[in-house]
């Protein structure tokens, strides 16, 4: 339009700078700025915000037919028309620009204007001094909750001062190279056959040997030791078979002691380190080879030497009179799945499924006495024993409700009356 019809003139500022700084307002509204309207047209959002057109029916494609009548005819009727349009127009567009404006400046303010993912939370004085009342209520639980964790504390008590304890210096270049050998251990050989143990097994002149690494922990630190076991087989004189030392036998041939694969687990589980960087640490620390198999397989084998261990934690919760139970989705690798806590309050047992069914739960609390204290989750609904629903629980619920319905005065009502039982 310039360049065919020339430059605006200098004195009207408001031409010059639009013409010379476009700026287009839809930009700033489109995945920013939500009208309750059905689209982001001038027409849809100038409607909402008071914007009014003196010709019914007006819009861009009927500007169009304007145009071409008045080129037919060269009417001041249809010239009429168009500029009205465009005149309206702009005036939406100006008072679309200074809403968006006050949108920007007073959005924190305006009780008109709600935020996507940070929604504002009103309340009147009655519904104020509820959430006060919960709100403490909630601090006080967790509070509790923080108290009742397990904490380790150091051993020195924090009343009397640590004295400093003297640090051995080594000349600069010094190093300790422990024995590349490690130390032997002689085993005694087994005494009896299993399959004939009134004979007495005859002892085998070859010599038998395992070596196993491990971790010896300190306060300093830890260190990597090897310890060879050597001893005798034994030989049965009846069925020939023969048999190794007991000691050697309890190693089924692992070359890991216990030490060594706690702390693999330890890295796994805790410190939530991939294998492959468990792999390296353990190259680069220790100078062993382990394969990520071979972590899996410690891994596993820590889990399944601790079985023993949680069919008693299970035996000592299912005595109490009182269960917890919860349950927490999680993201393993792009699959959800679900982690289970079950407690008395000082055992605790955890439990991994694929879904959130209850099924194993049913099975496990199948005979139960006690109560059992959960969530509003209607899968505890199937469980076989008496329920009770946690009160903290529900505390939130009512809270996140009397939030979204600030308004409601009978909810308001019958919050109050909970909060004074």
């Amino acid at each position: 339009m310039c360049a065919r019809y020339g430059n605006p003139a200098g004195h009207i500022v408001p031409v010059v700078n639009a013409v010379e700084h476009p700026f287009n307002l839809l930009a700033l509204i489109f995945g920013r700025i939500y009208f309750p309207t059905y689209s982001n047209g001038l027409k849809d959002i100038g409607a909402f915000i008071g914007a009014k057109w003196q010709t019914p029916g007006a819009s861009g494609l009927q500007s169009l037919i304007w145009r071409y009548r008045w080129e037919e005819t060269r009417s001041e009727e249809f010239k009429h028309l168009l500029l009205t349009y465009n005149q309206d127009d702009c005036r939406a567009l100006s008072l679309l620009t200074a809403e968006l404006k006050q949108i920007i400046k007073l959005a924190t303010s305006r009780s008109d204007v709600d935020f996507a993912y940070a929604p504002k939370r009103h309340a009147t004085e009655l519904g104020s001094a509820v959430h006060d009342a919960f709100e403490g209520i909630l601090e006080s639980a967790w509070l509790d909750y923080q108290r009742s964790r397990i904490h380790f504390k150091n051993k020195h008590s924090d009343d009397h001062e640590v004295a400093p304890q003297s640090k051995q210096v080594f000349p600069v270049g010094a190093r300790h190279f422990p024995n590349k050998r490690g130390r032997m251990v002689r085993v005694s050989p087994k005494r009896k056959c299993p399959t004939h143990p009134d004979e007495p097994l005859q002892a085998v002149d070859a010599m038998v040997e395992h070596t196993v690494e491990d971790l010896v922990f300190t306060k300093k630190g830890c260190r990597k030791v090897l310890t060879t076991y050597v001893g005798k087989q034994g030989r049965c004189p009846i069925c020939g078979k023969t048999f190794l030392p007991p000691a050697i036998m309890r190693f089924k041939r692992r070359i890991f002691g216990r030490g060594f694969r706690a702390w693999v687990v330890y890295q796994r589980i805790a410190l939530r380190l991939p294998i492959g960087v468990i792999s390296r640490v353990t190259h680069d620390l220790f100078s062993e080879e382990l394969n990520g198999s071979s972590i899996s397989w410690i891994i596993s084998r820590a889990a399944a030497d601790y079985e023993r261990t949680e069919q008693l934690l299970l035996r000592e919760i299912l005595r109490s009179p009182v269960i917890q139970a919860d349950e927490t989705r999680l993201n393993i690798r792009g699959s959800l799945q679900y982690a289970w806590v079950l407690t008395d309050g000082k055992h605790v047992v955890f439990r991994l499924t694929v879904n959130r069914e209850t099924l194993f739960l049913q099975e496990l609390l199948a005979g139960y006495q006690g109560t059992l204290v959960s969530d509003f989750y209607g899968g505890y609904d199937a469980m076989p024993c008496r329920q009770q629903k946690c009160l903290v629980h529900l505390i939130w619920d009512l809270n996140d409700d009397l939030w979204k319905n600030p308004f409601r005065v009978r909810l308001k009502n019958r919050i109050g009356v909970f909060l004074d039982v």
